[in-house]
């Protein structure tokens, strides 16, 4: 069988689904301690500092429900997962009808709400802000269309929800409170590590697929994506903390968050785009290495692959000492199914043969058409003795077999069988005994299979005539 180019292992991408599981995990953790924190009055858990914006009940709740979707996310869990972002989708819907009617639905069915909102009304910011709304329901369209494997649609409904996070975190870094607003700086850590982990979910397609690749592409965008962020990240801070204005300060956040995304969509684009022509490669490449190693006609091996085979199980066989057999099989008067029926019909008795070979021999074996109507065989761990009945076999099965070329022509062939042993680094010889075994087969009628029994001290069975030997066992 013909080999080809193998597809690298994707690595990264396993990483990256199995981080996804784990990071939903860590999420239900933090909100399972912020709601902790509002059951037992421990404010540190929902706020870490005094001053600072507190994590909402709902955004825990929200984080809780859809990491488990995204943990869930399999076959045979389906169902479940949309019961869960049916319930998810009601909160949102809630929070939205609060915020536009101005009505209590919100805090008639989420716990601990009513100490968000005497926190909030204390003057300590505890509320759902319209970043931290969005971000769940562009995660929530994410975790739904994965679940009903819309995959790029997932994908790209998890990167545009990283936007709201990356910008609070950016927001908390260089002290500019509007780009974090309401978004607490663990609300933000929970959303940033939540549209990871449903971006991460969709590892195995899109752009995501392309930026984890294993090939240079991959590794370009990898490392243009690292340097590039990080570079606008810390020369954004540098250049912020150097300015007095809070609005100039505002201006160059502003800035250095744009450059990062441009950064992110100019990579992601490229990155799929080099992925999209090194697939188209790679697949040529595959292409010409098996039309260099495979016959056009019967998509066998080709001589040329076939004794790279030979080499290689004969050095096995030298190191191992276990046991190959090869064979040479030649159809019977095939210049006369060529001449009585024109070389079209020809053509299909060999591709028949060559299918023939294929269904009666294992995926270990190896098969290849050796030269006109002649084919050779590898069986490789096998005795002569199974040799044999492999032949046999092969040889009754071709017999039986009727080639139809087109409806109102029916051709029957048969094969005549040479096989010997593979023994040590002699390929050639082996090839030589396997010939002589063949034309034993022909001089004796055709339509039969004559074994070249191999004299070596390795072996119990010896011969000196081996001619002698091929007539013995001929069938």
């Amino acid at each position: 069988m013909s080999p080809v180019t193998k597809e690298r292992t994707r690595y990264l991408v396993l990483v990256a689904i199995d981080l996804s599981k784990k990071l939903s995990v860590l999420i239900m953790a933090m909100s399972i301690m912020s709601l902790a924190g509002y059951f037992y009055n421990v404010g540190f858990l929902y706020r870490p500092a005094e001053d600072q914006v507190a994590t909402h009940p709902y955004t825990a709740i929200q984080a809780f429900l859809i990491a488990l979707c995204i943990v869930l996310n399999r076959p045979g869990r389906r169902q479940h997962i949309k019961w869960i972002l049916a319930v998810s989708l009601l909160l949102s819907l809630s929070w939205l009808a609060d915020e536009i009617l101005g009505s209590k639905i919100l805090y008639t069915i989420i716990p601990f709400t009513e100490i968000a909102l005497s926190e909030h009304n204390a003057g300590k910011i505890n509320h759902v802000g319209i970043n931290t709304f969005i971000t769940f329901l562009l995660i929530w369209f994410s975790v739904a269309m994965k679940a009903f494997n819309y995959n790029l649609g997932s994908q790209s409904a998890a990167f545009a929800a990283l936007s709201f996070p990356s910008l609070s975190l950016f927001g908390y870094a260089y002290t500019i409170a509007p780009f974090h607003g309401e978004m607490s700086l663990l609300s933000t850590a929970t959303l940033l590590l939540l549209s990871c982990a449903a971006l991460w979910s969709t590892a195995n397609h899109g752009v995501v697929r392309a930026i984890l690749s294993p090939y240079i592409g991959g590794q370009i965008a990898r490392f243009q994506f690292a340097t590039g962020c990080i570079f606008a990240f810390f020369l954004g801070y540098l250049v912020v903390k150097s300015i007095a204005s809070i609005q100039y300060s505002g201006v160059v956040g502003a800035y250095a968050v744009a450059v990062c995304w441009l950064i992110i969509i100019l990579v992601t684009i490229s990155a799929a785009l080099f992925e999209r022509s090194d697939k188209i490669r790679r697949r040529m490449e595959n292409q010409l290495a098996n039309s260099a190693r495979t016959d056009p006609l019967t998509g066998l091996m080709n001589r040329r692959a076939f004794n790279e085979v030979l080499k290689y199980e004969a050095g096995r066989t030298n190191r191992y000492g276990t046991k190959a057999v090869l064979i040479l099989m030649d159809i019977d008067h095939f210049k006369g199914v060529n001449d009585t029926y024109g070389h079209p019909a020809g053509d299909e008795v060999l591709k028949t043969m060559a299918a023939t070979i294929r269904d009666n021999i294992r995926d270990t074996d190896s098969a290849c058409r050796f030269g006109g109507e002649e084919f050779a065989i590898l069986l490789s761990d096998t005795s002569p003795e199974d040799g044999l009945t492999v032949s046999h076999a092969l040889r009754k099965v071709i017999e039986e077999t009727d080639i139809v070329p087109s409806p109102e022509q029916s051709i029957k062939v048969t094969a005549s069988f040479g096989l010997t042993q593979l023994a040590e680094n002699r390929i050639e010889e082996a090839l030589i005994r396997a010939d002589k075994a063949l034309y034993q087969s022909k001089e004796r009628g055709r339509n039969r299979v004559s074994v070249h029994v191999l004299a070596t001290s390795r072996h119990n069975v010896y011969c000196r005539r081996s001619n002698q030997v091929v007539r013995q066992l001929a069938f």
